[in-house]
């Protein structure tokens, strides 16, 4: 599959396991001040534990991986369990684009919206209110669930 901005093509692929210390890396990276913000602490077994390569797809332009995202099919909608993309492509339009194909995913396997859950705090929450997602519900004090109608 591939994924298209105004300046780049990125391909979309399958993991495998030797995408895991990339994901760790991206994940850890982007996620860590978050986690030992309302966690306590950043503990790397958890996320090995949580790992499946089968529900990953990553995002590569000349072999090179620049991010990875997770979705979960849900009876009337697709919920966007993770999207972690390198620094190096942060604020290029990669993330809009990768929103804008999974709602189109949505709309072919005719679900009602795409759901995701956000840190309050968490710059990526301007990208998702730009791009038409609304605050459904705060089922933490730190955390926004979000959804937009496709």
């Amino acid at each position: 599959m591939k994924l298209k901005t105004e300046k780049y093509t990125f391909n979309v692929r399958k993991a495998t396991w030797q995408d895991y210390q990339f994901c760790y890396r991206v994940t850890k990276s982007s996620m860590e001040d978050y986690v030992i913000r309302y966690f306590g602490s950043w503990a790397a077994l958890n996320y090995h534990k949580k790992f499946d390569p089968n529900e990953v797809e990553i995002i590569t332009k000349n072999n090179k991986r620049f991010g990875y995202y997770i979705l979960k099919s849900k009876p009337k909608f697709l919920f966007i369990d993770k999207i972690h993309l390198s620094g190096s492509i942060r604020g290029k339009g990669v993330g809009t684009k990768l929103i804008e194909m999974i709602e189109n995913k949505a709309k072919k396997s005719k679900k009602e919206s795409v759901r995701l859950e956000v840190f309050t705090d968490n710059p990526a929450k301007k990208l998702y209110e730009r791009l038409g997602y609304k605050i459904i519900d705060k089922p933490k004090d730190y955390l926004l669930l979000m959804e937009k109608r496709v």
